[in-house]
């Protein structure tokens, strides 16, 4: 594993534990307001890191 997939690897993992933590979080909020913000960071902080896993892994295979 080249150094590019192991940070991708790396980043993805640790977005998707903050994402976690805010969804828990949100699960403690009495303000529907609030729980909803967290919620969508939640889903936008999992996504982003999703995207560049993504595009880091398909950046480094051989296309022949």
């Amino acid at each position: 594993m080249n150094r590019s997939t192991t940070y991708a690897v790396v980043l993805f993992a640790g977005l998707a534990i903050a994402a976690a933590a805010l969804l828990i979080a949100a699960s403690l909020i009495t303000d529907a307001f609030a729980r909803a913000i967290l919620v969508q960071m939640g889903c936008v902080i999992f996504g982003s890191g999703l995207t560049v896993f993504l595009l880091r892994l398909l950046s480094t295979t051989d296309r022949r």
